[in-house]
């Protein structure tokens, strides 16, 4: 296997992404919209704990209390509560909407076989080596599909984040 050209696994992406979007519109725009705002989280998070540190570091050098001190800290506390907790809500949801998609693309790929099949001659049901393809066809596309558009939202959801704690950075 690792002797294949990334290049032509590649050129497979698009057309995944085809059939997982031909498969269930909704749900495909739905893991790209998580995707985007999955790749905003670390940064968000990273400036909410910035403020936590801040605030607390203010309220040392001020002489406040530890309650006057908590007080300004709880709203940045809450506020990174609040980004964890979107993050594993977010995740719930790409997990969920990944499931429909793989069932639905699964119940696509067994029609359009069905319907292939339909249109063939008995003979190709008696050649042992074409039903073997059928039924490699039937097993494997969808979640060869289904993995190729999850790495690539995966990888797009990196760079995203890494651009962007890049540009905060710069």
């Amino acid at each position: 296997m690792g002797t294949r050209d990334p290049r032509k696994a590649l050129r497979n992406v698009p057309a995944a992404f085809r059939l997982v979007w031909q498969a269930d519109r909704t749900h495909t725009i739905a893991m790209a919209c998580i995707t985007l705002l999955a790749a905003g989280l670390p940064l968000a998070q990273a400036y909410m704990a910035k403020q936590i540190v801040d605030t607390v570091v203010a309220a040392v050098q001020q002489g406040r209390t530890a309650l006057r001190g908590l007080e300004q800290t709880l709203p940045w506390l809450l506020g990174e509560f609040g980004l964890i907790t979107l993050g594993a809500v977010l995740m719930q949801m790409r997990t969920l909407s990944e499931h429909i998609l793989h069932a639905r693309l699964s119940n696509l790929i067994n029609v359009v076989i069905m319907q292939k099949a339909l249109l063939l001659d008995l003979h190709y049901f008696e050649d042992a080596q074409y039903y073997d393809k059928l039924q490699n066809a039937r097993r494997e596309t969808n979640w060869r599909a289904m993995a190729m558009v999850n790495t690539t939202f995966s990888a797009i959801q990196q760079l995203l984040t890494l651009g962007s704690f890049a540009a905060s950075l710069l």
